[in-house]
């Protein structure tokens, strides 16, 4: 994984195959629901799904340009997500990622991804933003 520190990733990388496939693992904990209804709040699913898009992709720069997503149906506190991504497409710097994630045998959430390789520019900057702070 090389755009995201590892402690950005949201689950556990299982398995890698740079610009081809990934999975990832999340199991829902407390901090991930709804205290009321036990329900995991989305964005942690969507999270998942985003983060694992963007760590196929071996580049020192890259980010989320569009995604479609489906939520089939509430995830609970104590349910592991397997999270599954493939890439399907790719342009130019720019990938389609469909992932799909489940829980047990029950496909939670669906969703494509494009992610895009950041320009040159971009990607200098932060590299020089990182110099800078290594100098000081």
């Amino acid at each position: 994984v090389i755009a995201l520190d590892m402690a950005e990733v949201i689950g556990e990388i299982l398995e890698m195959v740079p610009e081809t496939s990934g999975s990832s693992l999340l199991e829902i904990g407390a901090e991930h629901v709804f205290q009321r209804t036990q329900i995991a709040r989305g964005h942690h699913i969507f999270a998942q799904a985003n983060s694992l898009a963007v760590a196929m992709i071996p580049f020192d720069v890259v980010l989320t340009r569009s995604a479609e997503v489906k939520y089939l149906r509430p995830v609970r506190l104590g349910e592991r997500l397997y999270c599954k991504g493939n890439v399907i497409h790719k342009e130019d710097g720019r990938y389609m990622v469909k992932v799909k994630t489940k829980a047990g045998l029950a496909t939670v959430f669906e969703g494509r991804f494009e992610v895009v390789r950041a320009p040159q520019s971009v990607a200098d900057h932060k590299l020089g933003g990182l110099k800078r702070e290594i100098s000081r």
